[in-house]
This record gives structure tokens, C-alpha cells and sequence, in this order.
């Protein structure tokens, strides 16, 4: 079977993507990942707080679970937004991981689809009393805008964007991937570059088998992103 990257080489954009060895191994090259990432000396998030927010599986279409838009993406999005928050020192970050949870659940497929965010934010404003939270309507507000891609007074969209951004990294065609210019925040290079690796491991111990939560949890652990 042709790899995904060579796929979206010969421009045969599927509805549904997956990401494979061969694109992985792909993308390994092309960003020249050799060093070890360590700590980022930013303040470590509680494991139960992150728990508390991880997208269910029901939220999503059943077969959009493993695709480059699916639940692994949402996780790597909350742990982005998390880092960016503590960099830009946002002591409520809790709506900013609703946010990045939930802004791709309702796709329904990996190309454009463009009313995706729109879908994402109704589903939320009926259903975001399962999310256990004290959120105030005003938070619940900001977190729909955000999703929506529209301006937050908050700025949950600028760091849900630029988070977004962060997670380029696992599409297998260059242009795709995050552009400095195109995003709200100057993000440090030192944060691009955990990204690089942060993406492309958890990615690659999921495809060795690893559930994609505790493939995040572990190096997200190693990393001191996360503690018990």
C-alpha cells in the first residue's frame, strides 16, 4: 500500500489519513531529528488535570479516532497550549485545553472541511456540562469563538492557533507545516524545536502499539510537562 506521504505527493487527498512507518520515517529525515529534548523549565501540569479535559473517544466520528486529525492531534494540541500559556504566563489555563480537546472532534475528514470548528463549538455549548468544570458562561463563550477560529478577548484562539501550529509537524508535505509568519505569537525557537520531536515520537510509539495517551503521558512525564 502507498505511504501517506507519497499520497499527498501525487496530490490523492483521502477523506480519511493515516499516518504510517514509511511517512513517519519520512518525516524523521526531512527534520533531521537526532538530539534527545529534555525539560523546557516551565512549571509541570498535574496528570489529573490534564485527565480531566483528554477528549473521549464518543466525541468523535468512529472512524476518525487514528487520523491525523484524531485524538493523538488533540493531545499534542492541550500539552502545546499548555507550554504556550506558561510562556506567556496565563495562570487560567484551563478553558485553553478545552479548546484544543475539542476543535477537531467534529470533522469529517482530513481535507478543508471547513465548518468543522463551527460543528466542534455548538456540539460544546450543548454538551459542555460533561466537561467538569466551574467555566463561566463568559469562558464558555471565549472557548466557542476560539474553536470557531474567531477573536477571543481571552486570546484562546491566538494560542489554540498557534498550538495548532506546533503540531504541523506530522503532516508529510513540507509546506504544510508552521509557518512563523502565519501565527499569533512569536513562539521561541527552543519550543518549535520540542515540537519537532515531541510530534514525531509520540506518533511513532503509537504506531508501535502504545495507546496514544499514555504515549503523550510518558514523554510528556520524561519531559517534566506532566507530573503524577
Amino acid at each position: 500500500m502507498k505511504p501517506l506521504y507519497m499520497k499527498i505527493k501525487d496530490r490523492e487527498y483521502e477523506d480519511n489519513q493515516e499516518l504510517d512507518k514509511e511517512s513517519i520515517e519520512w518525516l524523521k529525515k526531512q527534520l533531521d531529528l537526532k538530539k534527545e529534548i529534555g525539560s523546557l523549565d516551565i512549571t509541570p501540569m498535574k496528570e489529573k488535570t490534564l485527565l480531566q479535559y483528554v477528549p473521549k473517544e464518543s466525541w468523535f466520528n468512529s472512524d476518525r479516532i487514528k487520523t491525523i486529525h484524531g485524538v493523538s492531534h488533540a493531545l499534542r494540541v492541550m500539552m502545546y497550549s499548555y507550554i504556550l500559556c506558561k510562556i506567556y504566563k496565563i495562570d487560567r489555563f484551563e478553558p485553553f485545553l478545552v479548546a484544543a480537546s475539542i476543535h477537531d472532534i467534529k470533522r469529517i475528514n482530513d481535507r478543508k472541511d471547513i465548518n468543522h470548528g463551527k460543528r466542534a463549538s455548538e456540539w460544546f455549548y450543548k454538551n459542555n456540562i460533561r466537561i467538569k468544570n466551574d467555566f463561566s458562561k463568559e469562558e464558555i463563550k471565549e472557548i466557542c469563538l476560539a474553536v470557531e477560529g474567531k477573536d477571543s478577548k481571552l486570546k484562546i484562539d491566538s494560542i489554540l492557533k498557534s498550538a495548532d501550529a506546533l503540531d504541523r509537524y506530522r503532516l508529510p508535505r513540507k509546506k504544510w507545516w508552521l509557518k512563523k509568519e502565519l501565527i499569533p505569537f512569536s513562539i521561541p525557537n527552543k519550543i518549535i524545536n520540542f515540537s519537532k520531536h515531541f510530534t514525531i515520537w509520540t506518533e511513532e510509539e503509537i504506531l508501535n502499539g502504545k495507546d496514544p495517551l499514555k504515549a503523550i503521558l510518558d514523554l510528556a512525564k520524561k519531559c517534566n510537562l506532566i507530573i503524577d
